[in-house]
């Protein structure tokens, strides 16, 4: 018998700590950084985030999936993204992000063709890329980058994401167990970990049947930075005593959550949502397109991250 289930968007989203507040003094056209080609040595979280603070531009792209936590640091630093084929991007895919804003910023007068930001992209070379300083304006720029952080910051935040999803659930959210099991090799997962910190930053007792220490502000950075991308961003941003890793008790709703790309588990995810009523379990696909996509058949809610 086939139940219906409720489908929903959900994308990344960037810690409200993360958001770079001071104004860093712009000394490149674009971030040496090309996205799969260049690799960067940042010895500190706040040094990578002034490298693209000091960039007008960073470029960005889909790579195993449209999303990706770097459009959201580049933004949080007060860079804007130069996104690739942005144009191709589902629109129920990162709906949140503003796309038309994003579009017309590689459009504005002065800037290279975008011809030649893909060959130098494709070239490692960006850090050669620059504009044409007769052509272009300083004043338009800034006003584009100062509506983009108003967005990011009201739209676009861990603390956002979570409103979302609960103002998408018909009951309120005070206590939810996350069943997940983190991979071995890959942690942390930017779903479940963006959505876990925003629920706790809108004060909901958030559970889990894994210790998601890395979320908590006593986690080992020199562990931490053995993770993907060093853990920058999604480590370390929730005070110690809000970790919890119990499931007794009742719960308001049961969030099932794939972890890098793999599936749940199916016996124990059973067990633990016996007794709710459907709507109280709710499945959260953070894969990448080519991860697992298997929704548990005892769930009544999907937020799916990559909708092709």
């Amino acid at each position: 018998m086939r139940h219906e289930v409720t489908h929903y968007p959900i994308q990344f989203s960037i810690p409200t700590n993360r958001i770079l507040n001071e104004s860093v003094e712009k000394g490149h056209c674009f971030s040496y950084i090309s996205p799969g080609k260049t690799k960067y040595s940042f010895d500190s979280e706040d040094e990578y985030y002034r490298h693209y603070a000091s960039c007008y531009f960073a470029v960005t792209m889909k790579k195993c999936g449209w999303d990706s936590l770097r459009h959201y640091e580049i933004m949080a630093s007060g860079c804007v993204p130069y996104f690739l084929d942005l144009e191709s991007c589902p629109k129920d895919t990162m709906f949140r992000l503003p796309k038309k804003l994003l579009m017309k910023a590689r459009e504005l007068p002065g800037m290279p063709s975008y011809e030649e930001v893909v060959d130098h992209a494709k070239n490692d070379d960006l850090g050669n890329l620059s504009f044409d300083w007769d052509k272009f304006d300083k004043d338009e720029y800034f006003e584009l980058l100062g509506e983009l952080k108003s967005y990011t910051r009201n739209h676009l935040t861990t603390k956002a994401l979570a409103k979302y999803f609960m103002d998408k659930l018909p009951y309120d959210l005070e206590r939810v167990l996350v069943a997940c099991r983190p991979h071995k090799h890959h942690t942390a997962d930017y779903q479940r970990d963006s959505l876990m910190i925003g629920l706790m930053e809108l004060g909901v007792d958030v559970c889990s049947t894994s210790d998601m220490w890395w979320l908590y502000e006593d986690a080992d950075e020199s562990e931490i930075r053995n993770f993907w991308g060093k853990g920058f961003t999604i480590t370390r941003n929730i005070p110690v005593e809000k970790r919890r890793t119990d499931n007794e008790g009742k719960f308001d709703a049961v969030i099932i959550c794939t972890s890098s790309n793999g599936g749940y588990e199916k016996l124990r995810c059973k067990k633990l949502t016996r007794g709710y009523d459907r709507e109280r379990v709710i499945f959260v696909d953070g894969n990448d397109i080519g991860g697992n996509h298997n929704i548990p058949q005892q769930c009544g809610y999907v937020f799916r991250r990559e909708l092709t």
